[in-house]
């Protein structure tokens, strides 16, 4: 039977993405409309008349480019507007809001499932807030839907593949058919991870990491099955990615459109930036303010990663979080838009920063802990609220 209780990290999540959105309204001059800039529109439009590709693409970001948007985030503002039943323009900003509640709800959902103190998911949640692109979670980017569908990729692969030492072979193969709601559950959100940014299809192999991490002294049959569950998981979750690219083969005769456009659009090119220098010499020479603050706090949180990986908390969770800043640093033009590209990054990362806070209880107990921690997220609010201001104004924020 459900219980009331079980719907309260839904409940919490809700409140916090709608305190979320308030807060931004008011530091933004409160106009709705507001929240639809740059990408917002290419969704929106995407949304209301599909894709529309102009072959041969045009060399601008214009007509045809309308296909360097991966389909996920489109297809769900889509979905919203049609049950609402609201013009696009307000359906572009709902439907990241809601994907906002998710994203929330999971993360307290994976804090519980590691037995974080309440303390510390106020914390964490606190932290998260203040992510200096947060903003983005309640405005028409597809950051939040994201960043969802991978937490929720992440808790019900956890719940899929769990299982107990204790178990016999044979009441587990019972238990996995049990399991097939959290199975269908973690291909579904993988589907829809691998559907709304390229990146997801760097993090659909999440549950072989977790197999690797979770299952490393259980008997062999029980492995090798358990193997072929999270190999089966990871494969259907590419179904999204697959099918965009299907599409574009089928409506217009080239598979790999995508990259074309991002090409010749925005004159992005995947290349491994993460060994050239001059990637780390942009960190610090060049750009404007929002620029150099967002590759400051790349530099800063891939730095923080390989710390907390090294020793060894939250282990495939950890793993999955050098992956995807690693695959963002190699596949990102400049650098631009670093801050909202490492919104789920810093989301992997807080429950391994959780696990970490659990170990180390001494540091509650010191007010030079609370203090330096209070003023870094003071500095980081302050941050997101210029950012937040530059963004309603049309202003790039990087």
């Amino acid at each position: 039977m459900i219980s009331l209780r079980s719907f309260r990290p839904l409940a919490i999540g809700f409140g916090i993405a709608l305190f979320q959105l308030i807060v931004v309204l008011f530091v933004t001059g409160g106009k709705y409309a507001h929240l639809v800039q740059w990408d917002g529109n290419w969704y929106r439009d995407i949304a209301e008349f599909g894709y529309q590709v102009t072959l041969p693409l045009p060399h601008s970001a214009q007509g045809g480019s309308r296909i360097a948007f991966f389909p996920g985030f489109p297809i769900w503002v889509r979905l919203v507007g049609t049950i609402f039943h609201i013009p696009m323009s307000y359906a572009v900003n709902l439907a990241a809001e809601l994907a906002a509640v998710g994203c929330w709800t999971y993360l307290i959902l994976i804090l519980k499932r590691l037995h974080i103190a309440d303390l510390l998911i106020v914390l964490l949640i606190v932290i998260f807030f203040s992510q200096p692109g947060a903003f983005y979670l309640v405005s028409a980017y597809s950051e939040s839907l994201f960043t969802s569908a991978l937490l929720g990729f992440v808790y019900w692969t956890g719940r899929a593949l769990e299982t107990s030492r204790e178990e016999e072979p044979l009441r587990e193969t019972r238990a996995d058919f049990w399991k097939l709601p959290q199975i269908i559950l973690a291909i579904g959100h993988g589907f829809v991870l691998t559907s709304t940014r390229y990146l997801g299809v760097f993090l659909a192999i999440y549950p072989l990491f977790f197999i690797a991490y979770a299952h490393r002294d259980v008997p062999a049959p029980l492995r090798r099955r358990k193997w072929t569950l999270a190999g089966t998981i990871s494969l259907l979750a590419l179904g999204g990615f697959a099918s965009f690219l299907v599409y574009c083969q089928t409506a217009y005769g080239s598979w790999n459109l995508y990259w074309e456009a991002n090409r010749i659009g925005w004159s992005v090119q995947v290349e491994p930036k993460l060994f050239q220098l001059a990637f780390y010499t942009d960190v610090f020479f060049n750009g404007n303010l929002s620029e150099v603050l967002g590759r400051l706090i790349t530099v800063f949180t891939l730095g923080g990663l390989l710390a907390l990986y090294f020793k060894r908390f939250g282990g495939a969770i950890s793993l999955l979080a050098l992956e995807l800043i690693c695959a963002t640093i190699i596949g990102s033009h400049g650098m631009h838009s670093m801050v909202r590209y490492l919104i789920p990054i810093h989301a992997l990362a807080l429950p391994v920063l959780g696990v970490w806070f659990n170990s180390r209880t001494s540091l509650f107990r010191s007010p030079r802990f609370f203090s330096g921690m209070a003023a870094v997220l003071i500095l980081l609010l302050a941050i997101q609220v210029m950012f937040a201001i530059r963004y309603s104004r049309t202003e790039w924020v990087s």
